[in-house]
């Protein structure tokens, strides 16, 4: 018998997910580095004996290394850890080691990698992925895996992306894009490596540039309630609280990360390990840093509230003819971008404008001797009025802690069974959350308890001494101090 005629099925649509697209984006960020080893490959020459993957590794590790808590790269870090790679390829290959062809390769292997012959612009390149439906779409993925910054210092730094962190450190098993996870493995990496002065200068630094950005908000909104004409809010003050927003983002971020990789470093040390006291050094900072930042946070948050309330307050005040002249923005601000020859004509010209209509009155001593031999103003009994003074004993002594505090930081005495060495106290107050009044009263009482040459009962405990400068903590550095109750005293 004949067979039916059945029409053809319908083709199965694609299957796709999205997460094989994720993987095409991971694999994609290695193909500028790949590119570049081919292009040195392919033109031959002296440069093809250097392998740009090996030397771009080793760039990720420097960047990665020094950069990791807050130091700065420049391209002169980078040549200085790769000129010992090029010369010893030199020797394999027999050559003598060139200085300027091996600054030629390092400027070369940067320009490629911060993709200079696209003016620095991210490189972008195509994929493939499928739709719900099984259509084939082609997708353009843009990325940067070097790039150059203006850092604290003024100088041009290279910092690696998000993208080439993760790439190096995590390969293809994390989100590659995420910011947060390359913070961490940052973090993670050094402290590993043990360089836990990087984190303390990494938080100090950040502190300080908080504390400026504090300051200069603090100065502008003074400078607002005084007269809102001269400040710049649509175009100057914006900025500045955007940036100051911005670096109070990623820092908690960062500290965030540090904090949690820090304290798992510390759960994993030994109680005798003598590097124990840096990390928990680290955590304090840390700690700190985090409740600075948030405290800018909230100034910030309220600057523009404080600028609505002064346009109200003020939009009523008269307007003067000429308005005043602000001598830190209009005049110092520009005589600093000057030279000193320059500055100098300048202020010989015109300086006096600057000292007001009037000149200071200066000292007379032909009036002043006779001002002093004048002749003494007759007195009269009974001419005016005196009023009885009414005199009272007053408290003028100002203290530093007051007798709820003090009387606390005795309970805290009382509460000891078995003896504490005052460094662990302190970190369990820490980690109470008491007021650091409160820290401050318990530690100046075991101090104020301490006497090498004879023993003191001023307070229900003894003190002796642990371990000489083993107290090293946010607020207090010295000896390490025993404490115990005297009832445990054999």
């Amino acid at each position: 018998m004949p067979r039916n005629n059945q029409s053809n099925p319908l083709p199965r649509p694609a299957s796709w997910s999205s997460t094989l697209s994720s993987r095409q984006r991971v694999l994609l960020h290695a193909q500028p580095i790949l590119m570049i080893r081919q292009h040195w490959c392919q033109g031959g020459g002296q440069d093809s004996r250097y392998d740009p993957l090996c030397l771009t590794m080793k760039l990720f590790d420097v960047v990665i290394d020094q950069s990791g808590f807050g130091n700065e790269v420049v391209r002169q870090t980078v040549a200085d850890a790769l000129v010992p790679l090029l010369t010893a390829l030199d020797q394999s290959a027999e050559q003598s080691a060139d200085p300027k062809r091996h600054e030629h390769v390092v400027d070369r292997l940067l320009n490629g990698l911060l993709n200079e012959s696209d003016h620095g612009q991210a490189f972008q390149l195509d994929y493939c992925e499928f739709d719900d439906a099984g259509r084939p779409s082609r997708k353009t993925f843009a990325f940067k895996l070097l790039k150059e910054v203006h850092g604290y210092s003024g100088e041009i730094v290279l910092q690696l992306s998000s993208e080439a962190i993760n790439l190096f450190l995590n390969a293809l098993d994390l989100d590659i894009e995420s910011e947060q996870i390359a913070n961490e493995a940052i973090v993670q990496y050094q402290l590993e490596r043990g360089k836990y002065d990087k984190a303390r200068a990494s938080a100090e630094n950040a502190r300080g540039q908080s504390l400026r950005y504090e300051e200069k908000i603090q100065r502008i909104i003074e400078q607002t309630k005084r007269d809102i004409r001269q400040v710049k809010w649509r175009d100057e003050v914006h900025d500045i609280v955007v940036d100051a927003l911005e670096h109070v983002r990623q820092r908690l971020r960062i500290e965030d990360g540090i904090i949690r990789a820090a304290t798992d470093k510390l759960d994993a040390m030994d109680e005798s390990d003598a590097k124990r006291p840096l990390v928990a050094g680290i955590v304090q900072l840390m700690k700190d840093c985090r409740y600075r930042h948030l405290n800018l946070n909230k100034l910030l948050m309220s600057a523009r509230n404080e600028f609505l309330e002064q346009q109200s307050r003020q939009c009523f005040v008269d307007v003067f003819a000429n308005e005043v002249i602000n001598l830190r923005d209009d005049v110092l601000g520009h005589l600093l971008l000057l030279g000193s020859d320059r500055v100098l004509a300048l202020a010989d010209s015109c300086g006096h404008a600057l000292l007001g209509p009037t000149a200071p009155v200066l000292l007379n001593l032909n009036d002043l001797i006779h001002w002093q031999l004048q002749p003494r103003r007759a007195y009269i009994p009974g001419e005016s009025a005196v009023e009885d003074l009414d005199l009272r004993d007053t408290d003028c002594d100002r203290q530093r802690f007051d007798q709820e505090v003090l009387v606390d930081a005795v309970n805290v005495f009382a509460r000891l069974d078995l003896p504490l060495r005052l460094s662990e106290l302190l970190a369990n107050l820490e980690s109470d959350g008491c007021p650091v009044a409160m820290q401050d009263a318990v530690t100046l009482q075991a101090f104020e308890n301490f006497d090498p040459e004879e023993a003191s009962n001023l307070l229900p405990f003894h003190v002796r001494l642990a371990e000489a400068n083993g107290l090293q903590t946010i607020r207090c550095l010295g000896d390490d101090l025993w404490i115990e109750p005297l009832e445990n005293q054999s």
